[in-house]
Order: structure tokens, then C-alpha cells, then sequence
């Protein structure tokens, strides 16, 4: 392309072309910079080095819709319609096609950068908004209610929700969750759709793990004006000096309740203990009319009951193993039946031989 095309500089606050004028040109900047904004003044993309201009008109003919005006500085390199169209002729990988009903009316209005600007602010709202739904699938446990041919449920449990996600939304189970913690984190800190379009999707990602009702407005300003690295080094500032919230690292706030995360490991002798401990947990908090429980909730749960038991290392054995009983029924609790005889021995004392 360079050997055919030529150099063209411009100043600082010249404008290349308008609204009107014929597009029958394709740029490329070699040094500089330029604003594309519309007929109204607004900014709809900056382009620098490398960036190139003027490709969609040139491919669907007709006039330019926008405005380009160097803001420093700029040379273009400029190659004339009949000189592409002579090298599209030339080589087969620059052949054309011709565009649906939907492309062509998106370019009828847009530049093609900026019209591809504009489907991804509707896919981040589309995000957003299918965060919203699967939030309130899982509080609804909505996919329980998926049935096969035979009335039996297809879908049953956490376990259940995951297949749910791989299976009907294409999507792995911790991408879903993610897009569910987004929403309500965003909307606790009164976060809305339409700034999650502007700032995009893949920075509302890190913006969420932040946020708080303080920072909120200072961090999507800062996101709206700067690259996804640049806004990980803002926040990683940002945590230094205090001022965001630990949600999505170290703790969550949901429903006005904060949740701290804790990390262990356990011995691979031991896991499968533990696990049917939780399990037994969270049936005694279903029994309690709660919620499908979590295992955090489960582990919690496990928790108080053994603090609540090493607290009262003086109550009765009949008081112990109404305890026991109340959190753990069944086999378990079963284990006192047998030394029901035995004498406890007060704390502090021998025990009876």
C-alpha cells in the first residue's frame, strides 16, 4: 500500500473532511492523531498511529457521515478510491461482500469503528441485563422447576444450576456466577446499566471487585477515559490507600450482610469428612425453612455449633445431646444412645471408673 499511496500532512485543528464531503478515500495514519465525532459534536473515537480512516465509505460509497480533525500535528497516508479499488480487483483477499439490511443501516449513520463501538455497548447491557436474570434464577432456584418428559426435574441443587448453565445457557457455571455477583454488586452501589455500557463489560469486571458507594463515580470517570491496564493500575492504587471495598477478593457485601473469604487446605483423608459434614449442615438449615444454603452458610453454621458446644463444656449430657441432636439428627446423634448410662464427668474432675 505504500507504494501506491500518498502522503498527506495536516495541522493541528485542520480538519481532513465532513460531514458530505466524498468518500472516496482510504487513510492511514503515520504519525499524529485524529477525533471522529458527529454532526453534533460528539466525540465518537480518537486514532492514532497505525489507525486507519474512511474504509466504510469507501466500501459502501457515498459521502462521509462524521467528521475528522487532526487534533496535533498529523500524516496521513492517503490512497485515492480508484487506486483500492484497482488493488481489491488485484487481490482476492481484499474481495467485498455485500452486506446485510442491518450492516448497511448501521453504516448509513456510523463510521465502522464507531458502529462496532455501538454493538458493544449492547452486548455489555445485554451482559448485564443476563446477569440479572441468572442472579434471580438462582435465588429462585428456577431451574429446579425445568422438568423432563416424565414431570421428573432435570436440574436439582448447586450441582443442578451448573449443569443448567453448560447445558441450556452455553456457558461454564463460574462465568455465569460472575455475571450474577456483577449485577448485584452494581446495583447495591446503585450502578446502572447504561454506565456499564459505556465503561464495558470488561471493565465493569474489575470495577466491581472494588467498588463501593464513595468510589463508584471516581472509578468509572477514570475507566470511561482509559484502557483496561491503565484502570488495573488505578485501582491497584486505590487499594493502597484504603479507599475501595475487599468485594469479590476478600469479602462480599450482599443483602446487607458482609462475608469474609477464608482459604484452607485440607488432607485428602480428611476432605471427605468435612464435605459430609457440610452436607449434613445444610440439611438441618433447609429443615429450618431457609433458602437453598451455600456452603459458606454451611461451614458457618458448623461453626457456631462448635463454639457454642466448647462454651458450655459445663451443661449436662441430656443438654449436650439435645444439641447434637437439634443440628445433627439421625446416625450421629444416635452415638449418645448407647453411653447413655455413662456418667459424664464434670469439668475439671476424673473420670469414673
Amino acid at each position: 500500500m505504500a507504494a501506491v499511496a500518498r502522503e498527506h500532512s495536516f495541522r493541528k485543528g485542520e480538519r481532513i473532511y465532513g460531514e458530505g464531503d466524498p468518500g472516496d478515500a482510504l487513510y492511514v495514519i503515520r504519525s499524529g492523531a485524529v477525533d471522529l465525532v458527529d454532526g453534533q459534536g460528539a466525540l465518537l473515537d480518537r486514532r492514532d498511529v497505525g489507525a486507519g480512516f474512511g474504509m466504510s465509505t469507501l466500501l459502501r460509497g457515498g459521502d462521509f457521515k462524521n467528521y475528522i480533525t487532526a487534533i496535533e500535528d498529523t500524516l496521513v497516508l492517503y490512497l485515492p478510491g480508484d487506486v483500492f479499488r484497482e488493488l481489491v480487483a488485484q487481490e482476492p483477499e481484499f474481495e467485498t461482500v455485500e452486506n446485510t439490511e442491518a450492516v448497511n443501516a448501521l453504516l448509513a449513520t456510523h463510521d465502522s469503528c464507531a458502529a462496532a463501538d455501538e454493538i458493544i455497548k449492547e452486548m455489555d447491557k445485554n451482559e448485564f441485563t443476563l446477569g440479572g436474570i441468572i442472579h434471580d434464577i438462582r435465588l429462585h432456584k428456577a431451574h429446579e422447576r425445568i422438568v423432563d418428559g416424565k414431570g421428573k426435574q432435570v436440574y436439582v441443587g448447586s450441582e443442578g444450576f451448573a449443569q443448567y448453565c453448560e447445558q441450556r445457557l452455553k456457558m461454564h457455571h463460574r462465568r455465569a456466577y460472575a455475571l450474577a455477583d456483577i449485577y448485584v454488586t452494581s446495583r447495591l452501589v446503585g450502578i446502572t446499566e447504561e454506565e456499564v455500557a459505556v465503561v464495558g463489560w470488561t471493565k465493569m469486571m474489575s470495577i466491581a471487585r472494588v467498588v463501593t458507594d464513595k468510589n463508584k463515580g471516581k472509578l468509572l470517570q477514570f475507566a470511561e477515559k482509559h484502557t483496561v491496564k491503565e484502570l488495573d493500575g488505578f485501582i491497584t492504587e486505590l487499594k493502597k490507600s484504603g479507599n475501595v471495598s475487599t468485594r469479590g477478593a476478600n469479602a462480599k457485601s450482599r443483602g446487607g450482610h458482609s462475608f469474609t473469604a477464608i482459604q484452607f487446605n485440607v488432607p485428602g483423608d480428611r476432605a471427605e469428612f468435612c464435605k459430609q459434614a457440610i452436607e449434613m449442615a445444610k440439611d438441618k438449615i433447609r429443615e429450618e425453612g431457609k433458602p437453598e444454603p451455600t456452603d459458606s452458610e454451611a461451614f458457618a453454621a458448623l461453626c457456631s455449633d462448635y463454639l457454642a458446644m466448647a462454651e458450655a463444656a459445663d451443661i449436662s449430657f441430656d443438654s449436650m445431646k439435645a444439641m447434637v441432636e437439634a443440628r445433627f439428627p439421625g446416625a450421629l446423634a444416635a452415638s449418645f444412645e448407647k453411653g447413655a448410662e455413662a456418667e459424664v464427668p464434670a469439668k475439671g474432675k476424673g473420670k469414673k471408673k
